[in-house]
């Protein structure tokens, strides 16, 4: 099995963009990521809005979007803006 590519920024802003919509919704309008990646992506995020340590399962691209957006953001998976 292939794996995929990594995610783009363009797909992390629209995961980060996307509360609301279903992870079913959001893999339809990313052709290269299934539901499994976008829930876990949806999670990863919600965790590190939560505090958690999670620099070694987020590629710098996202960590470095989410540290630079801290006080800007909702949360892909609760709503919670952080």
């Amino acid at each position: 099995m292939q794996q995929a590519p990594d995610w783009t920024g363009d797909e992390f802003e629209m995961l980060l963009s996307a509360y609301g919509m279903s992870d079913e919704e959001l893999a339809a309008r990313m052709p290269m990521r299934n539901v499994t990646a976008i829930d876990l992506k949806r999670r990863l995020v919600h965790n590190f809005h939560e505090g958690a340590d999670c620099t070694g399962m987020l590629s710098q691209m996202m960590f470095v979007r989410l540290e630079r957006g801290r006080g800007e953001l909702t949360c892909p998976k609760c709503g919670e803006r952080f």
